[in-house]
């Protein structure tokens, strides 16, 4: 069975229609009204300006070295005194830019002064520590040495001392033994056994005292040891004082962040955009005044 072929039939086709260009659809969907920027607010303005110049005035920073903080501070008054003369360019005369421009420039001599001292006493700081460091070596050296001396002349005495002890002993065992023998007839008569007992009595004596001597003499060295050890010691420690005085006034000036300079600074800067604000509102009211 043979099949026949279909009949293909014509399309339907879409009308074709140009597309509009993107620039006629931009002319119909173009607004036809225009925003209007809200008016400036002079005293909103220069309120701004004035806190944001008292809270630059007593701002802190952290710890030194302060270069890298006054480079941004300064960047930062800057940037608000910006503001206002963009904000109100019609308020900043001739007046106050020469009176912002001399205390500008008045600030950054200050504040570079201090970031040369502040170098300087870097290098000064360094110089002291090491010195410091010097003095304490010296002063554990003087300690070693004087620990030293003090053991051995302890341990000479301490010899001299157990030999005489030891001398003692002896005598005072043979003086022990003439006490406890029975002397014989011819010692009783020519007095022998007293003889040899005072003899031993004027032996114990005599060591007894050499033995006070040796002590007295020990005690006299080391008291002699230790009053050059305060002498020598107290010349370095007060030397070392002032060492650590001279730190800290190094110190003291290297961590001035100079909040009082600046302070005093900003005081003036609020003071001259308060002026300039000040004569540009009698400069709007006297041609009022005048067409009355």
């Amino acid at each position: 069975m043979s099949s026949k072929p279909r009949m293909r039939g014509t399309r339907f086709r879409r009308p074709s229609t140009k597309k509009q260009s993107k620039e006629r659809r931009g002319e119909h969907d173009a607004p036809t009204s225009y925003l209007e920027e809200a008016p400036i607010d002079p005293s909103q303005v220069s309120s701004r300006i004035l806190n944001a110049l008292e809270h630059l005035g007593t701002q802190r920073f952290a710890l030194p070295p302060f270069s890298e903080h006054f480079q941004r501070w300064i960047k930062d008054v800057e940037a608000v005194l910006m503001e206002f003369e963009t904000k109100l360019p019609e308020m900043a005369d001739e007046a106050y830019r020469v009176t912002v421009q001399d205390r500008l420039s008045s600030l950054r001599d200050l504040l570079g002064k201090q970031v040369d001292a502040e170098k300087t006493s870097s290098g000064e700081t360094s110089k002291i520590l090491q010195e410091l460091r010097t003095f304490e070596l010296e002063l554990s050296k003087l300690e070693h040495e004087y620990r030293t001396v003090t053991y051995e002349a302890r341990k000479r005495h301490e010899k001299a001392l157990e030999k005489i002890r030891n001398e003692i002993d002896a005598i005072d065992k043979r003086r022990l033994k003439l006490l406890r023998k029975q002397p014989s007839i011819v010692e009783r008569i020519l007095q022998r056994s007293r003889a040899k007992l005072d003899a031993s009595t004027s032996a114990l004596q005599s060591k007894r005292a050499h033995l006070d001597h040796e002590g007295t003499l020990l005690q006299n060295e080391l008291d002699e040891l230790r009053s050059n050890y305060e002498v020598k010691r107290g010349h370095l420690r007060e030397r070392q004082e002032l060492l650590k005085a001279k730190l800290d006034e190094v110190q003291r000036t290297a961590s001035n962040d100079a909040l009082e300079v600046r302070k005093a600074a900003c005081q003036e800067l609020g003071l001259a955009v308060a002026q300039t604000v000040e004569r540009s509102s009698k400069r709007q009211i006297t041609p009022d005044a005048d067409n009355q």
